[in-house]
């Protein structure tokens, strides 16, 4: 695998060394896992393979420190430079301790079965989602036919993929939407009366101009979206590679529905969160189908044609809801960092994953940002 191909791979599951304008880290903890996961994710890509936090509860609190598992894998007949001493100058800090133990694979070696299983012409009919667990250092492949797909895995990948069935199509929204403010609330397209789907984030572009998000698959170019009055026009639709969507032309607030789908409470959007949830890390999510809900992150990857996707566990979202905010929660507060763009769920038969569009990849792709209230 090239570097060109890892750095693909890398932008691809969001762990790209990119931290936008009004990033805010929840702790030192959190700050300091981040800078360790892209310096050695770019740096040292053949000795570590993926990296998770063995528990969330630090990344939350400036109070406490957090353990880090890092999987080593050593160059034949060589000596790894990956040690306590140096993951410390690394991380920027003193807020994190390590695990290290044997690595199976390489992130290089994971991103090469990735980039793989993504565009394998023997099962690209059969394959709807590729991530990569990093709990677990191996990739996730989610596949109609488990059988076929498995065969074909066990013979190119050994034990660095493992398969799921998906049992169903991603269930969006695609009954059309409008931009309200703020975000979570429901939109529909003027001159229709169907259900729509959800608003997304207040932004700015380059220029200072306000617009707003909301998914791709809701929204075709040209179309003016409604809400209790005209709240402006799809200009712009990432669609086939992100399921995001623009609309300019409303009246931003910079903030979020925060309670159940007949609420009028609010909270301030105060920025994006820094760098990617942590395994089993929580975010909250907030549609005007179900209100405000919230559930563990799991894995990092593409769906179909749609890439920079966060998988959580759970099925706690429904039609309408496609669009909405997925955020931070910030103790003691109602204000929120920003997350991602709600896509909808996706059925397998471990469970059910709701999925969302990272944030992040939108502001660095249009050279934008969250607009904030504060």
């Amino acid at each position: 695998m090239t570097d060109a191909q890892l750095t693909e791979c890398l932008v691809k599951i969001s762990e790209y060394s990119f931290t936008p304008d009004g990033s805010v880290f929840k702790s030192r903890a959190h700050e300091e896992f981040t800078n360790l996961k892209q310096a050695l994710y770019h740096h040292q890509p053949d000795e570590v393979g993926f990296l998770y936090a063995t528990d969330n509860a630090p990344l939350e609190s400036e109070t406490e420190d957090a353990t880090v598992s890092i999987p080593v894998k050593s160059p034949p007949g060589g000596q790894t430079a990956v040690n306590p001493a140096a993951l410390a100058e690394t991380a920027g800090g003193s807020a994190l301790t390590f695990q290290l133990h044997e690595a199976a694979a390489s992130v290089r070696e994971v991103c090469a079965v990735f980039l793989d299983a993504l565009a394998a012409p023997a099962i690209a009919d059969v394959v709807r989602g590729v991530a990569i667990d990093q709990k677990y250092n191996r990739v996730v492949i989610l596949a109609r036919d488990v059988a076929r797909v498995s065969e074909y895995a066990a013979k190119a990948y050994g034990s660095l993929a493992v398969v799921e069935q998906a049992t169903g199509s991603v269930e969006e929204s695609r009954v059309w939407d409008t931009g309200p403010f703020p975000a979570g609330q429901r939109m529909s397209v003027v001159g229709q009366s169907q259900r729509g789907c959800s608003s997304g984030f207040d932004m700015r572009d380059a220029e200072g101009v306000p617009f707003m998000l909301t998914a791709a698959h809701c929204a075709d170019i040209g179309q003016r979206w409604r809400s209790g009055g005209p709240l402006g026009t799809v200009t712009d639709n990432l669609n086939p590679g992100r399921d995001v969507a623009f609309v300019f032309g409303g009246s931003p607030s910079g903030q979020i529905y925060r309670g159940d789908s007949t609420t009028s409470r609010t909270g301030e959007v105060v920025g994006v969160l820094g760098g990617t949830p942590n395994y089993g890390a929580t975010a909250g999510f907030s549609g005007a189908t179900t209100g405000e809900s919230s559930a563990p992150y799991r894995w990092s990857g593409c769906s179909r044609s749609y890439c920079n996707l966060y998988f959580f566990s759970g099925n706690l979202t429904d039609l309408g809801d496609s669009g909405g905010p997925w955020f931070a929660h910030l103790p003691g507060s109602a204000d929120v960092l920003a997350v991602g763009v709600h896509r909808g769920r996706e059925t397998t038969g471990s469970g059910t994953y709701m999925v969302m569009t990272d944030v992040r990849y939108v502001i660095g792709f249009t050279s934008s940002r969250i607009y904030s209230a504060v």
